[in-house]
């Protein structure tokens, strides 16, 4: 009886060391990402979690934002022209401006590092 409670003891504490040695986490830290072909063909990669987007034309802060993307922006041209913009998303108005869609400043724009 008693050889057989040794057993047990011993099949139980490998079962235990066993078991804590599967519950560790394989930690990849890897950005995945996507790989994108726009309509002519090129091909990008984009991050699968984009958190920096500069928007480069005047009319997407509103689908952006009715899509939950405006707290990812960090940059966008120019929008003077569009008051009701600030008022119906007053984030906006401490987003940098990197010029127009005729201007755009390529350097303050490469400084910001965007994803997209």
């Amino acid at each position: 009886m008693r050889r057989l409670k040794v057993w047990l003891l011993l099949v139980l504490m490998v079962i235990i060391v066993v078991g804590a040695g599967c519950n560790q986490k394989n930690e990849n830290t890897a950005v995945k990402e996507k790989i994108v072909v726009d309509a002519i063909g090129n091909t990008v990669k984009v991050p699968d979690k984009v958190t920096k987007t500069i928007i480069g034309c005047q009319l997407v802060p509103q689908e952006v934002s009715v899509l939950g993307g405006s707290d990812t922006v960090i940059a966008m041209l120019s929008q003077d022209h569009t008051k009701q913009l600030y008022k119906m998303f007053p984030r906006y108005k401490d987003v940098p401006d990197i010029g127009s869609f005729e201007q755009i400043n390529i350097e303050e724009l490469l400084k910001m590092n965007p994803d997209v």
